[in-house]
């Protein structure tokens, strides 16, 4: 099947990714190939699910070389009706299906209030997103049934717009064009849900999000912020790419602290990162169907190796980067884990048939860690210690650790809102697990993290950054201002930060009291 060659040159320019260089190899569980000079060059493959190949094209000749077979019944037009038949050749994405189904799914999120209106009216809400994929492939004719409230249709629309707009077209059996219909939907159901209604009869849903779990609904406030870390040496940051504009929200952005420019990794959603050394650091990630996937990135080859094989979920990895504290899956509850990073040897530490534990911090001298569970909605903080294996429970419920003192008598935590206690900061004496709150005003408080290096507090009031020293607590030193996020070096000297709704990261040096920009947008 031949492609139009200004169709290619449409989805080139929206893939371009090479930051100064003229050849880049790009391989991911979705798609692999190379890209010259900004546009897609030879053999490219893209598997709808990690090593399941659902398309090859070769883009030196327009030509594609692979379809997978598809024997499934699609929405044809037929004169004014849709029909349901088979195709000769498939009508379906230029690219990944899974993909496309990660991008709706990024985009679809459903309101609280639609909760409430399902509960209080007893009924079924349900909105449906439907579009039409021409014979010369693009995506046309988008209408929304059924509920448009709380922000339903602008949702749908969102998830409609966000992926590229071409598709290889449909082809029937007697060989002509086929002009078919697909839909996407949100469904929010009181106790459990019925067959759509209100809906076009004859459509064919690719996603949709159905939810009857009203323990999915959104959780106290978290200190856990979409994460900002740095390199062992400090001479990279680490960003995930959601925190920055431009990026689609996916993967991860390496900005060099140097002046060695920046990097965009673009790999699903990601939900955790560590840095194992200089020049590598590990990732998990996710795609709507594939669970989750381990990739582990080459910062001066600019490749990423991926597996699908772990069960870990989250990691936290020790000061001197030689232990592994992890989260692993087992019969549907966490038990944590530790891993010896020389020679892979695994530990199992805890588990707790009532709560899902995780590890969250190192203490400095790598002697314990925390970690969180939950119980009856209810947050729980313990302290465990490595030589003796002991547990023992933290006096503040419903709050996030936020760093320790260097010798590791004293951990913080802090409670953004005031769940089960008062809002604030508070100090933890780990001897006798007594505490003292340290600070009380938490309006605006967004955010916590004190370095053990440096002896302050980093605190995001607001949209205002301020540092705020241990010993001279009320007397905070203002860094910046319409800021997101932010997070300390590893050594104390610096502060690396966005602001300006994502289109700027700045690096703020305590010595000098001055801040230097890592990354414009406008002038990337």
């Amino acid at each position: 099947m031949l492609l139009r060659i200004g169709l290619i040159a449409i989805l080139t320019l929206q893939l371009e990714v090479v930051d100064g260089q003229n050849v880049q190899m790009i391989s991911t569980p979705l798609e692999s190939g190379v890209i010259q000079g900004g546009q897609r060059t030879g053999v490219w493959q893209y598997f709808d699910y990690p090593g399941i190949l659902g398309l090859e094209v070769n883009y030196s000749t327009s030509q594609v070389t692979y379809t997978q077979p598809d024997s499934s019944l699609y929405t044809v037009k037929e004169g004014t009706k849709w029909e349901r038949q088979k195709l000769k050749y498939p009508c379906r994405p230029h690219g990944s299906k899974m993909q496309l189904i990660d991008q709706f799914a990024a985009n679809i999120k459903a309101h609280y209030e639609l909760y409430s209106r399902a509960d209080r009216k007893n009924e079924d809400v349900i909105s449906v997103l439907t579009f039409e994929v021409a014979p010369d492939g693009t995506t046309t004719n988008p209408l929304i049934w059924g509920y448009k409230g709380f922000g339903s249709e602008k949702r749908l629309m969102a998830a409609y717009n966000s992926p590229s707009n071409l598709w290889l077209p449909g082809v029937k059996m007697d060989g002509s064009s086929a002009t078919c219909r697909f839909g996407i939907y949100v469904r929010i159901c009181p106790d459990s849900c019925s067959r759509l209604t209100s809906v076009p009869d004859s459509v064919t849903f690719l996603y949709g999000l159905s939810n009857v779990d009203k323990s999915k609904r959104p959780d106290p406030v978290s200190n856990e912020q979409a994460w900002i870390q740095f390199s062992p040496d400090d001479n990279w940051v680490s960003i995930g790419a959601r925190l920055m504009a431009d990026t689609e929200g996916n993967g991860i952005l390496l900005i060099s602290t140097q002046g060695k420019g920046n990097k965009h990794i673009p790999y699903g959603r990601v939900t955790n990162l560590y840095w194992t050394d200089n020049h590598h650091f590990e990732f998990k990630y996710t795609y709507s169907l594939s669970g989750i996937v381990t990739g582990r990135y080459d910062v001066e080859t600019n490749l990423v190796n991926s597996r699908t094989d772990s069960t870990i979920f989250f990691e936290r990895l020790s000061p001197d980067l030689k232990t592994l504290c992890a989260a692993r899956m087992r019969s549907g509850k966490s038990e944590v884990v530790s891993v010896d990073m020389s020679t892979g040897k695994e530990m199992s530490m805890l588990g707790d048939p009532e709560s899902n534990l995780f590890p969250l911090s190192w203490s400095p001298d790598q002697k314990a860690i925390i970690v969180k569970g939950r119980k009856s909605q209810i947050d729980i903080l313990y302290r465990y210690e490595f030589v003796s294996g002991k547990l023992a429970q933290l006096p503040v419920l419903n709050a996030e650790p936020c760093g320790w003192t260097e010798d590791g008598s004293k951990v913080f935590v802090n409670r953004i809102r005031p769940y089960y206690g008062s809002a604030g900061i508070f100090s933890i004496d780990t001897r006798n697990l007594t505490f003292t709150q340290i600070m009380d005003k938490s309006d605006g408080l967004r955010f916590v993290e004190f370095s053990s290096k440096a002896n302050q507090f980093l605190l995001l009031r607001n949209d205002n950054l301020e540092l705020r020293p241990f010993d001279s607590f009320n007397k905070p030193v203002k860094i910046a201002k319409n800021v997101t996020s932010a997070a300390w070096s590893r050594d104390g000297s610096s502060i690396a930060y966005v602001s300006e709704r994502g289109t700027l990261l700045s690096l703020y040096d305590l010595k000098t009291g001055r801040s230097r920009i890592l990354y414009n947008k406008q002038m990337k």
